[in-house]
C-alpha cells in the first residue's frame, strides 16, 4: 500500500491524485495511521468472505461425493451400486490380476460384472479363445438403469493364451448373442503385450469373450456399432456391421466412404394402404451418395407382431426415396419366420421401416368339427328292421361347421296284431353321442 505526503488531508482529491505518483514504499508501519486498508469497512470485508467460505464448502462436499462413486472395489459375481450421470471404476480382484470397470449410466443403477468359463456356440473360423486363468470372457449386467459408456480393461490373459497372440496375429473381442447363438466384433481398444491385458469398450449390456485370430483364415464377423455412430467403409471392400435391436447391415461402396444409422421408435408416416407399420423407422446415410451393394437384416419380435394384428409371413422391408414421398419395396426382400428376421438387398440406403398386411386378411378359419356317426336301432317288434349311418366333417375360411346324423327308421308292416288294441309304429333312434356333437356345432361361432 501507498500513503500521501504527511502534509496533505488523506481523503483530499489532490491527496489522491497524487496518491499513484508518491508511493515510494510497499512497507509501512502496521501502525501507521494513513495506511488505505483503515478506510475499508468491516462489513464489506464480511461480505466478500461468506461466498467464498460457501464455495469452499461445496468443493469439499462435491469432491468427497465423487470420491465414494470414481473409486469403488468389488467382487466379480457381486452387485454394485452406482449414480447417474457419474463416471465410477469398479476395480475387480487385487493388484496387478485385477479388472477394472469405468462405467457411467444414466440412472442410479446396480452393475455387476461376472466371469464366463464357456458359450454354448464356437468361435466363429479361424478364431482361438482366450483365457484368463480359467474364465473365457466377461457378462456384463446393469439393472435401474443402462450404460451410457463402460470400458473394461481385463486382468492378464493366461500365459498359454498369451503364447496364442504373434506378430501376424490380432486380438479380438466378440460379443455373444445367446437367443441367436452368433457373435458380433467389438473394437478392440488396445492390447498390452507387458501385461497381457486387454483394453476394450463395451457397447452394451451382455456377454464377451475375446480370442486371436488367424488373420490366413479368419471368417468376416459383422463388427458391432452403436446407433448413430459413424464407421468407415473402403472402396470395393464388403463391410459388416451388427447394430442394437437386431439389425445388421453388409455393404460394398466404390468409394471410401461412411455409414451412420439411426434409429427412431414410431410408427412411419403415410403408410401402403392397407399395410401396418412396426413401429420404427431406420435412417441409414452415407456421408457421400453414391450406388452400393447393400443387405440387411432386420430382426422382429414376433409377439409384437401378433400384437399388432400383422400376419407373420406377410412381413417386409420398404424404403422412402425422399421424405414423405411413398413407401417402396426394394430390389429383393423376404421373411424368415423361423429366424425371425426380414432380409433385403438394396442398391441405395435412405429411410426404412417394416409393414406387413392384418392377419384376417386371407388366413384360414378355424377347421370344423367331425360330424360324428350313427347307427340305427332295430326297427321295431313288427318284423320290420332298418340301420343308418352318417358321418360329416368341415373346413373352411372364417368358420367351419361339420354336422353328421344317423338316423334308422324300421317300418312296421302293415298287418297288426289282432290282440293290439294299438297300432305298431315306426319307430326310430337318434345317436346320444351325434345328439351332443350336433349340439357343440351349432353353437360354434360364425363369421361371415
Amino acid at each position: 500500500f501507498c500513503a500521501p505526503p504527511p502534509h496533505e488531508d488523506p481523503d483530499s482529491p489532490n491527496a489522491r491524485q497524487n496518491l499513484s505518483i508518491n508511493c515510494r514504499s510497499l512497507a509501512l508501519p502496521a501502525s501507521s495511521p494513513n495506511t488505505i486498508p483503515r478506510n475499508l469497512p468491516q462489513q464489506t470485508k464480511m461480505k466478500l468472505s461468506l461466498p467464498v467460505i460457501a464455495l469452499v464448502l461445496a468443493l469439499s462436499t462435491s469432491s468427497h461425493a465423487q470420491l465414494l462413486d470414481l473409486d469403488l472395489t468389488a467382487t466379480l459375481g457381486a452387485t454394485t451400486s452406482v449414480t447417474a450421470n457419474t463416471e465410477a471404476t469398479i476395480t475387480y480382484g487385487l493388484a496387478a490380476l485385477s479388472a477394472t470397470l469405468v462405467i457411467t449410466t444414466d440412472a442410479d443403477a446396480d452393475v455387476k460384472l461376472s466371469a464366463v468359463s464357456t458359450v454354448s456356440a464356437d468361435l466363429p473360423q479361424g478364431h482361438s479363445a482366450l483365457a484368463f486363468g480359467a474364465g473365457a470372457g466377461f457378462k456384463l449386467e446393469v439393472s435401474g438403469g443402462s450404460a451410457v459408456s463402460a470400458k473394461l480393461t481385463t486382468p492378464p490373459l493366461s500365459v498359454a493364451a498369451q503364447a496364442l497372440i504373434t506378430s501376424d496375429g490380432q486380438v479380438g473381442c466378440f460379443r455373444y448373442d445367446a437367443a441367436a447363438q452368433s457373435y458380433t466384433q467389438v473394437d478392440i481398444e488396445s492390447y498390452s503385450a507387458d501385461t497381457g491385458s486387454i483394453t476394450v469398450e463395451l457397447p452394451m449390456e451382455g456377454t464377451y469373450v475375446f480370442a486371436a485370430l488367424d488373420a490366413s483364415v479368419a471368417v468376416a464377423v459383422p463388427v458391432f456399432v452403436k446407433l448413430g455412430e459413424a464407421r468407415a467403409t473402403v472402396a470395393g471392400e464388403t463391410r459388416s456391421f451388427a447394430y442394437q435391436s437386431g439389425l445388421q447391415i453388409g455393404l460394398k461402396t466404390q468409394t471410401d466412404n461412411a455409414i451412420t444409422v439411426t434409429r427412431t421408435e414410431s410408427d412411419a408416416s403415410n403408410p401402403p394402404a392397407g399395410k401396418i407399420g412396426l413401429g420404427f423407422v431406420l435412417d441409414i446415410e452415407l456421408d457421400k451418395e453414391e450406388t452400393i451393394e447393400g443387405t440387411f437384416e432386420v430382426a422382429y419380435d414376433a409377439s409384437a407382431v401378433a400384437a399388432k394384428g400383422i400376419a407373420e409371413s406377410s412381413l417386409k422391408l420398404m424404403f422412402q426415396r425422399e421424405a414423405g414421398g411413398a413407401w417402396e419395396e426394394p430390389d429383393s426382400v423376404s421373411v424368415d419366420v423361423t429366424a425371425k428376421v426380414i432380409v433385403a438387398t438394396t442398391s441405395h440406403f435412405s429411410k426404412w421401416t417394416a409393414f406387413g398386411d392384418a392377419s384376417g386378411d386371407g388366413s384360414d378359419g378355424p377347421t370344423g368339427h367331425d360330424g360324428g356317426s350313427g347307427s340305427g336301432s332295430d326297427g321295431g317288434d313288427a318284423n320290420g328292421s332298418g340301420s343308418g349311418s352318417g358321418s360329416g366333417s368341415g373346413s373352411g375360411s372364417g368358420a367351419g361347421v361339420g354336422v353328421g346324423v344317423g338316423v334308422s327308421v324300421g317300418e312296421a308292416d302293415e298287418e297288426q296284431d289282432a290282440s293290439s288294441s294299438a297300432p305298431v309304429r315306426p319307430t326310430g333312434s337318434l345317436s346320444l353321442a351325434l345328439l351332443a356333437t350336433l349340439s357343440a356345432s351349432l353353437l360354434l361361432p360364425r363369421s361371415f
